[in-house]
């Protein structure tokens, strides 16, 4: 399959939920639609009952709780961008890391309500074990293939000499820490932490 320019990438929900899928998927589905609209703390088996079209006993026999199904969900995620999300990047290595660097920190096209809503879910690894080896995990994940590009880069000769596994680790923490900060404040910062990443790229990255 070609690669698809960013413009062409279809949004979160469309990547996850895009053929035939059983019943884990459709709970998951509705566990997505649900979760959007009542956020974590709000959210109840009910809730996400209310979106899904089968019987709620469904839910029950496949998760205990709310958390577990959440914690799916997640895995569900992280397993798409494990297998899949190469064929939606770009080819070269610059334009990838363009790509992250416009989502994640210029948050462009971004929905705010969505970054909210792995927020709180993010939050929840401050207490419980689950969440947390979740979120290690999917970090590694995200972390790999921003490295990934660079050494790509690096080998193409269009990238300087650099740790890829280090530039990989910033980058990502710089757009986790873009994304908690947009939940809770205005967007006055945004265009100035994006220029200042730019021309941290121009400097220590691009050739």
């Amino acid at each position: 399959m070609d690669r698809k320019t960013a413009e062409e990438v279809p949004d979160l929900k469309s990547l996850l939920f895009d053929g035939d899928v059983g019943t884990r998927e459709e709970i998951l589905e509705a566990a997505f639609d649900a979760l959007h609209e009542h956020g974590y703390s709000e959210l109840t088996i009910d809730a996400i009952g209310d979106e899904f079209e089968k019987s709620q006993s469904l839910i029950y026999h496949h998760y205990d709780s709310k958390d577990e199904l959440l914690i799916d969900l997640l895995g569900l995620l992280t397993e798409y961008f494990e297998t899949r999300t190469p064929e939606i990047l770009p080819a070269e290595p610059r334009d990838r890391i363009e790509m992250f660097v416009e989502a994640a920190v210029g948050l462009n096209d971004t929905d705010r309500t969505a970054i909210g809503t792995f927020i709180e879910l993010r939050a929840q690894a401050v207490h419980d074990d689950r969440y947390r080896e979740h979120f290690v995990r999917s970090d590694e994940v995200i972390q790999e293939y921003i490295a990934d590009d660079i050494r790509d880069g690096i080998e193409a000769g269009v990238f300087q000499e650099v740790d890829a596994d280090r530039m990989a680790t910033w980058l990502h923490t710089v757009g986790i820490g873009t994304a908690f900060r947009s939940v809770t404040s205005d967007d006055s910062w945004i265009e100035t932490n994006e220029e200042e990443v730019r021309d941290y790229l121009e400097r220590r990255l691009y050739k």
